[in-house]
């Protein structure tokens, strides 16, 4: 088998610049010595996404800290992998140790760390009641954050190898040799691979995995942590993650939350001889703990329900080696990546990705590379059902072209233009509904998303829509309801698209639906195929800060858990088909009206032909497919969990329904009630 690059190690490191590679036509292999990825460091630590003071400047881990940082949020919203950007403090116990926090800030400045702030005692208890009395003030980070160490390895692994990368385990590389044309052989009890370049990214064994070519530059210090893990009773002792001071071996214990509402306690730090050392100790988790105190005394062993030990890979440089080995240039090692290699992990798989096409040379970026499936909104049984998208949709705004053109109508393009547009229109036509919305769930989450509050949440507390700004905008659009502006599915009884296409004396001008419907928003045609009206199509409205949202849906193939493991083979074959064929989408989306999940797809020479053909009256659906492709980048998708369908139903019913609140109650007080009844229907 041969490869353009391998990659040694299935950790965090590996993993991203596996994802990043996958981006690109070039062959890629992903070698793990252990059963699975993640399996090393990666899945020990403290979870931990640092903002980037602690580094030194002008070093590896300082830049890649905080590009890293800076990465996360938006990587792991696109790999649905939970992260919480819950800031952190270093805290001070004396007047000495204050100087050590302007240290720390003045290097964080340095490094372009951005928000760092010192706070005095009041206002770290004020934030921390529970914080020890000692603590008299703190340095504050607020781009640091938590992340799930090994739920992201392995979502990154997942998409790597969604686009392209090989992922081989139980791949213990024992020798490393050159062929006749140059190239790397890596050798293993479980055969050999070919490549061009390699990348070792080995965690603890990169000095032997480096050795194995005569490099003998590197030389890992493991370096053993103990944590206690403590439940979720107390996963609200800190709201923040809370260091103290930090030391020559590290950045000492610390107490902060987990992803999954814990309270995680640790590490120690110890150098070792043996790099698979993971056991505890007493003395070591005791040391820890009594640690711990000095931040947070209320702690106690009776919440403890675990611990556990990782081990860092600590370089004798105290920096990141991320460099071609100096026996062979298209070695690269990435080694000494202890902390902050997790924060870094993103920032380290562009930095090798890049370092490898600039050696390589013209090498194509793939035209499908595909960032992250998007989570479906639908229910899935504990592991029986897998979904991928087959095809697209999203919400666009048809209108009657006709009609404003002839009245001087200007789309609208934000909702106050809306608001203007619908008053505008009320003028001329005082019989009408101007606007009709087909999905009152899909509106209420898309100005969820537009306003950036709150809406659910794929882990913890799913149901996270009662809040002031989503009551804010179901008021102001109650207010458009009541002067008769705009009606939804519900209320009307019907599509709305019905309204629309209505030669009748109540009509509507504007209707928000799907493309996949677009034939429906098109009147009918008479005898001489001739259409009472001209239908434009346009993107949605938006709130005009810059946030662009668009609700992004439709269809998903499905594989069932079978007994016959060759109708799920057959079954993935087929599926494969479906969504890789460019021809098969083209002419299903040209069937459709929805929208193709391959980005060549455009570059079709029939499809391309079918956009070109565009109009609002015969090739309504090729207008509309040309204006989702045109707003790609504004998609997104509502997080699925179990109970997710559930909240959807709701926020969908309690628009509908305070839109229609009676004037004389308490306007204010009803929406509350309204909001607080949909969230108690939605537990379960």
């Amino acid at each position: 088998m041969s490869y353009d690059v391998a990659i040694i190690g299935a950790g965090v490191s590996g993993a991203m610049v596996a994802r990043e590679l996958s981006r690109y036509n070039i062959k890629v292999a992903l070698v793990e010595k252990c059963s699975d990825m993640a399996m090393g460091t990666t899945k020990a630590n403290s979870a931990i996404v640092h903002a980037g003071f602690d580094a030194m400047p002008g070093t590896l881990k300082a830049r890649l800290n905080v590009e890293g940082t800076a990465a996360m949020p938006g990587l792991c919203e696109t790999l649905h992998v939970p992260f919480k950007p819950i800031g952190s403090y270093v805290v001070a116990f004396s007047n000495e140790e204050v100087e050590t926090l302007e240290e720390l800030k003045a290097r964080g400045e340095e490094n372009g760390v951005p928000g760092l702030e010192i706070l005095d005692k009041e206002a770290i208890h004020r934030e921390e009641p529970n914080l020890s009395d000692e603590a008299v003030a703190a340095l504050y980070a607020p781009t640091a954050g938590i992340v799930c160490p090994y739920e992201l390895t392995i979502a990154t692994v997942e998409n790597a190898v969604m686009n392209g990368v090989e992922f081989f385990r139980n791949f213990d590389v024992t020798a490393i040799e050159k062929n006749a044309q140059g190239n790397f052989v890596l050798k293993s009890d479980a055969g050999e691979i070919e490549a061009e370049y390699v990348v070792n990214a080995a965690g603890v064994f990169c000095d032997k995995v480096a050795s194995l070519i005569g490099d003998d530059s590197i030389t890992i210090i493991p370096r053993k942590g103990e944590y206690m893990l403590m439940d979720r009773a107390v996963g609200d002792k800190v709201k923040h993650t809370i260091f103290q001071c930090p030391s020559k071996m590290g950045k000492g214990v610390l107490v902060t939350p987990t992803v999954d509402g814990n309270l995680l306690v640790g590490p120690s730090a110890v150098d070792i001889d043996e790099k698979d050392d993971c056991s505890t100790t007493a003395d070591g988790t005791n040391g820890v703990f009594k640690t711990a105190l000095r931040s947070v005394p209320s702690l106690s062993t009776r919440d403890v329900i675990t611990s556990f030990a990782g081990i860092r890979a600590h370089s004798t440089g105290d920096d990141f080696i991320i460099a071609p080995s100096e026996k062979d240039a298209k070695f690269i090692n990435v080694a000494g990546i202890e902390s902050p290699g997790l924060s870094s992990a993103p920032a380290i798989g562009l930095y090798v990705c890049d370092m490898i096409l600039q050696d390589k040379g013209k090498v194509s970026e793939k035209a499908d590379f595909i960032p992250g499936y998007y989570a479906e909104g639908t229910q899935f049984g504990d592991g029986l059902m897998y979904t991928m998208p087959f095809s697209k949709s999203t919400e666009v705004l048809y209108y009657n072209k006709t009609f404003f053109d002839a009245n001087g109508i200007t789309v609208p393009t934000t909702w106050d233009e809306m608001e203007a547009t619908c008053a505008k229109i009320k003028e001329i036509d005082p019989n009408s509904i101007p606007l009709g919305y087909d999905s009152e769930s899909n509106w209420f989450i898309t100005m969820c998303e537009q306003y950036g509050s709150d809406y659910t949440s794929a882990s913890g507390d799913h149901y996270l829509f009662n809040n002031e700004t989503n009551r804010g905008f179901i008021k102001m659009f109650r207010e458009w309801y009541q002067k008769g502006y705009l009606t939804t599915q519900k209320l009307y009884g019907a599509y709305t698209s019905g309204l629309f296409t209505s030669t009748d004396e109540v009509k509507s001008y504007m209707s928000i639906g799907s493309p996949a419907g677009a034939t429906h928003q098109r009147p009918a045609a008479d005898a001489n195929g001739e259409y009472p009206f001209e239908v434009g199509i346009s993107t949605i409205p938006q709130l005009g800060n810059g946030n662009n949202k668009v609700i992004s849906q439709g269809p998903s193939v499905c594989i069932f858990k079978k007994a016959n493991e060759q109708e799920v083979v057959a079954s993935w074959l087929f599926i494969k088909f479906l969504t890789t064929s460019v021809d098969f989408q083209a002419e299903f989306s040209m069937a459709s009206g929805y929208v193709p999940v391959l980005k060549s797809v455009a570059d079709n020479e029939a499809y391309a032909s079918f956009i070109a053909q565009a109009d609002g009256g015969k090739y309504i659906s090729a207008l509309s497919a040309k204006v989702c492709l045109e707003q790609e980048s504004a998609y997104y998708t509502s997080p699925a969990f179990n109970g997710s369908s559930q909240a959807r139903s709701q926020v969908g019913a309690l628009l509908a329904k305070c839109l229609t609140i009676d004037s004389s109650l308490d306007v204010d007080a009803e929406i509350k009630k309204a909001f607080k009844a949909a969230i108690e229907e939605c537990e379960y």
